[in-house]
């Protein structure tokens, strides 16, 4: 490992060197506390993993503080990487925008303009959300009409290219 230190040389300039030996650290500065054992692995994880791990070493230690980067132990299949059972996985919900009230209104205000601001954004998610249409279905988000401005973008930009 090189280290670069900076020295003074006459004139009042600075002139670089590179060293090629590690810094002095005294003996006593390398004590670390005891780590606690690794949790959410278990034993059945351990002895998975590709590489030995011994309680107390430095691997431990560095594998508490990744531990949101490996891949979990489920209790449920006993294996690295599982989600769980098929009831704690939740479904996205998807917002379905109507395509024959909904949409050609849409339409009609990205032809006046294709970059709304915040606050036309929240006008026409008033406007939607009064429709009849929205009465039986839950209600929009600014959000969801946010996204389908920049999908409707997209979907132009796309068709320009193509041609």
């Amino acid at each position: 490992m090189s280290r670069m230190v900076t020295t003074q040389s006459g004139a009042g300039r600075r002139a670089r060197k590179y060293c090629s030996s590690p810094p002095v650290v005294s003996p006593g500065a390398l004590s670390l506390p005891p780590y606690p054992p690794l949790t959410g692995l278990g034993q059945a994880g351990m002895e998975r993993l590709p590489y030995p791990v011994v309680p107390g070493s430095l691997l431990q230690h560095s594998m508490m503080y990744m531990a949101h980067y490996m891949p979990q132990v489920s209790p449920f299949s006993g294996g690295l990487g599982s989600s769980g059972p098929p009831e704690e996985r939740r479904k996205r919900n998807r917002t379905f925008i109507d395509p024959v009230t909904e949409v050609p209104r849409l339409e009609q205000w990205f032809a006046i303009n294709t970059h709304p601001s915040h606050n036309l954004i929240l006008k026409y998610t008033e406007e939607l959300n009064r429709m009849p249409y929205r009465q039986k279905f839950p209600k929009l988000e600014p959000k969801n009409v946010q996204f389908w401005f920049k999908n409707r973008r997209a979907k132009c930009k796309r068709l320009r290219v193509s041609m």
